[in-house]
């Protein structure tokens, strides 16, 4: 999450002078030592680190950028990238973070360092692409050993780097970062300030879905859910110019972006476990001169969320149970069996346009679900319910994905007999059609209707029961 600017930029005009042999032996370089090359080699291993984006998110083929040699002193830049790129987001933490990989060598003494890179101030300077190669950044570096370990931090003022950490153990980063440059006036700036600010880091990954056709050909790009990895603290003291008040905190979010290919084929709308053959006896242990409860339910791919699928829960389901006294029955609108997503209409250019498949209800009872919303009906509503569902079962129902699928069932039988009005929920992303995600985040964020119970905890449903 910090930007790293090499500062030793003020070396390379040293270099470009002359073609003397002090030149070669003083000042950048582009010679390759295979000994760092073996050391980072045998050493470099990031996946334990604590920062979920260094240990999962970093690549590095050690591709030597460029080499400075200071006497009897040598540091390497690697080429080192986010697979995913990232970014900071907060009102003080400007654009996407960068990361340097360095080696120095100090008489075959070889230390490693990873610096994640970004600016203090959103009219700062972008981080440089190479540390070695800037005199101009203005931002912070936080500093992890090449196993992933934080060490501290450094901050930079137009070039210019000092340790934000009392330890001693960045020392020699710091001088190389600022060799030849020690004598510019601005340097006796850069001093720590005495004004401590909390930095209160939370990190998420946003999971993309690519869809893909048969062929691997990408039509679309689907927003799948956000996954929270967790908050960290750090005090840090701010380099000059000292422009945070003491005690002050600072709210950074980190996000990550992932892209999962989805082959748009292959997604599975599950069948149901228990299939309903004769809805008329399943229904039948009601009395339909009383009133009844009905409850309809969320199960989410992504409890709290709009996504259309994940790889754990799939797409999700939306069911009803009614209730009258102790009896009860669960139940929910399914394809008659498992189906790829049912087929794309290739007839269509649209692929989110499906083919139809045959339908049928199914026994839900005890399926898990996210969010639930219960209200009484009355006898005469109860009645009109129940034939409804005999109806449809018994006349060759259709299920489409995206036009006739569980959501659309059982939000119609819902809103038909208890007058309340549930706002669309089709998907935020391109799919087209209601989806159990967004049903879940309807009735979330919806007034409860008076008489009307929500249960935002979630559970599982109710077993059946016609005693």
């Amino acid at each position: 999450m910090k930007k790293n600017s090499w500062h030793l930029v003020a070396i390379l005009f040293l270099s470009i002078i002359s073609c003397s042999k002090e030149e070669e032996e003083e000042g950048i370089t582009s010679q390759k030592d295979i000994h760092e090359i073996s050391f980072l080699q045998e050493n470099f291993d990031l996946s334990k680190s604590k920062n979920s984006n260094i240990s999962n998110n970093l690549k590095s083929d050690f591709v030597e950028i460029t080499t400075l040699v200071i006497e009897d002193k040598k540091i390497y830049e690697y080429k080192i990238e986010e697979i995913n790129k990232t970014k900071l987001e907060s009102d003080f933490v400007k654009s996407e973070i960068s990361y340097s990989l360095l080696v120095t060598n100090t008489k075959n003494n070889f230390k490693g360092y990873l610096l994640e890179n970004y600016t203090f101030s959103k009219n700062m300077v972008e981080s440089p692409l190479s540390l070695l190669n800037t005199t101009s950044f203005s931002g912070y570096s936080n500093i992890y050993d090449i196993k992933g370990e934080y060490i501290g931090q450094i901050g930079f003022y137009d070039g210019l780097a000092t340790s934000t950490n009392k330890s001693s153990a960045l020392d020699e980063l710091v001088y190389f970062l600022n060799h030849k440059a020690n004598s510019n006036p601005t340097a006796s700036k850069i001093v720590p300030c005495n004004h401590v600010v909390t930095i209160r880091t939370e990190t998420y990954e946003d999971i993309y879905y690519q869809w893909e056709d048969g062929a691997g050909n990408v039509i679309d790009i689907t927003f799948g859910y956000s996954r929270y990895l967790g908050t960290t603290v750090t005090y840090q003291n701010i380099p000059y110019p000292c422009d945070s008040p003491e005690g002050d905190e600072k709210q950074i979010v980190h996000r990550g972006r992932v892209y999962t290919p989805m082959n748009i084929n292959q997604i599975v709308v599950e069948g149901p476990n228990v299939a309903i053959t004769d809805m008329e006896g399943y229904l039948s242990c009601f009395n339909t001169s009383q009133s009844a409860v009905i409850t309809i339910y969320a199960d989410q791919p992504n409890r709290g969320s709009h996504a259309i699928f994940t790889t754990a829960n799939g797409v999700g389901h939306a069911f009803i149970s009614i209730r009258q006294g102790v009896k009860v029955k669960t139940f929910g609108f399914y394809p008659i069996s498992s189906a790829g997503s049912v087929l794309p209409n290739n007839l269509t250019p649209n692929p989110t346009d499906f083919f139809s498949t045959t339908g049928i209800f199914g026994n839900d009872e005890g399926h898990d679900y996210d969010i639930s919303l219960s209200i009484p009906i009355n006898a005469n509503s109860l009645t009109n319910l129940i034939n409804s569902f005999v109806s449809i079962a018994n006349n060759n129902p259709i299920y489409n994905i995206g036009t006739n699928n569980c959501t659309d069932i059982a939000i119609m039988a819902f809103e038909s007999q208890t007058g309340i009005d549930i706002p669309s929920c089709e998907s935020p992303t391109s799919w087209s059609g209601q989806t159990p995600g967004t049903l879940g985040v309807v009735l979330s964020n919806m007034t409860t209707p008076n008489g009307a119970t929500k249960n935002t905890n979630g559970g599982s449903a109710p077993y059946n029961n016609c005693n």
